[in-house]
């Protein structure tokens, strides 16, 4: 609920504006004029239940001091509801250990990627939403977030290569050991918790339809 002040005070208060839609305070025009806007209850407390609601959210208690611009209880109020509104940043660490869904996550040492909680038969935890993308870079540094598709072996052990090993089981994409091979995007089961890598050097992307060169296409 919220209060027009021209339409509770018809004539005592200004009409409503783009910079004041509700209308606005106005002055009387003379000393004994009976045209400005009261002083009164419902307009003070209409206000005041502002600041009040803000406190309320924030979870703080007044602490009967007066508000200054450099020490505000309701300033503090209202960056603490901003806050708790905003996703909150943690490192790949903290969100490996977590043991429930928190909410979304800023993953803040892995490139500042979206982190969300999942739960499917090969994998229940925090995970990068861009989970499975093959980025295209001219850096000549592997980035900590990316994993290298050149082989080799994957262990569950790892907690990022276990992300990804679940992400691939999840899409299908395995094979039996005898029939890995170089080119293939699919991993295959060594067992004791270690997979064979993918292995997409020597090819190019190819998504969908046909190219004149279909020697090594990855991704099919």
């Amino acid at each position: 609920m919220a209060l027009n002040l021209d339409d509770r005070y018809p004539g005592r208060a200004g009409g409503k504006t783009l910079d004041y839609p509700q209308g606005s305070f106005k002055n009387r025009t003379s000393p004994n004029a009976q045209d400005g806007t009261f002083l009164e209850q419902d307009w003070a407390n209409d206000m005041l239940a502002f600041f009040q609601a803000l406190m309320s959210d924030a979870g703080m208690v007044a602490n009967n001091v007066v508000d200054t611009a450099r020490a505000s209880q309701y300033f503090d109020a209202l960056v603490k509801t901003i806050r708790g509104q905003a996703i909150p940043g943690a490192t790949f660490a903290e969100l490996d250990a977590a043991t429930s869904d928190q909410g979304p996550a800023i993953c803040t040492d892995m490139g500042g990627y979206l982190y969300k909680w999942v739960e499917t038969a090969y994998f229940s935890g925090y995970r990068n939403v861009r989970i499975g993308e093959m980025p295209d870079s001219f850096a000549t540094i592997t980035e900590p977030w990316w994993m290298p598709m050149t082989g080799g072996v994957w262990s569950e052990a790892d907690p990022k290569q276990r992300r990804l090993i679940a992400w691939f089981r999840e899409q299908g994409q395995v094979m039996a050991a005898i029939d890995w091979a170089k080119g293939w995007g699919r991993i295959a089961d060594l067992g004791g918790g270690d997979w064979k890598a993918v292995d997409a050097q020597d090819g190019f992307k190819r998504w969908a339809g046909t190219d004149r060169d279909t020697a090594n296409p990855a991704g099919e």
